[in-house]
C-alpha cells in the first residue's frame, strides 16, 4: 500500500486521482482485518464485546458498499469540460506570467493541476504577500464573478477577474 503513495509523492503531480492505484492493496488490508475480526470473534464469550465486533463487521463491509447506491452512474451525461476547467486551462494565457501565487482562487487543487503556478484557496495575510514577494513571485488574487476584493494598494497585486 505503501510503495503507490511513496512513488506518486515523490513525483511533481498534483492530481488527487493517484491514491486510487493504492485501491487494491487498500482493499486487500480490509479484508484481510475483516476475517481476522470474524475468526476472533468466535472465542469471545462477552456478549458486549461480541456485539461490538459484529457492529464493526458490518460497518467494515457496509459502508464501502454505500458507494455502490450513489445516484450517479457511468451513464449519466456530464459535461467532461465544463466552464471552469476550461478558465483554469487558460489561467498561464491570461496571466503571462512564468510562475506567480495566486490566493483566493476557489478550487486551488485544479488550479495547480490546469497551470504551473502555486494556488491557495484563502485571501492572503500581510505576512503571505511579503513572504511572496521575498521569494521574487508575483501575488495574484482571484475575484470570483458577482465579488469584489479589496487589495491594499502597498501590496502591489494583480487581480484576476473571473472570466464571465
Amino acid at each position: 500500500m505503501a510503495i503507490p503513495f511513496l512513488t506518486f509523492s515523490a513525483m511533481s503531480t498534483r492530481l488527487p486521482g493517484y491514491v486510487m492505484i493504492a485501491a487494491p492493496a487498500i482493499f486487500i488490508i480490509q479484508a484481510w482485518f475483516w476475517f481476522l475480526v470474524r475468526d476472533r470473534l468466535s472465542g469471545i464469550t462477552n456478549r458486549l464485546v461480541r456485539a461490538g465486533g459484529v457492529v464493526l463487521l458490518v460497518f467494515l463491509a457496509a459502508l464501502p458498499a454505500r458507494y455502490l447506491l450513489e445516484p450517479s452512474s457511468v451513464f449519466e451525461k456530464r459535461d467532461r469540460h465544463p466552464l471552469e476547467t476550461r478558465e483554469l486551462e487558460q489561467l498561464s494565457a491570461r496571466l503571462q506570467l512564468f510562475d506567480a501565487v495566486i490566493f483566493n482562487i476557489p478550487t486551488p487543487i485544479e488550479a495547480m493541476s490546469y497551470s504551473p503556478y502555486i494556488a491557495y484557496g484563502h485571501f492572503p495575510t500581510a505576512e503571505d504577500v511579503d513572504r511572496v514577494h521575498a521569494a521574487g513571485l508575483p501575488v495574484v488574487i482571484y475575484e470570483p464573478a458577482g465579488t469584489t476584493v479589496d487589495v491594499p494598494p502597498n501590496w502591489n497585486a494583480i487581480v484576476l477577474r473571473q472570466v464571465d
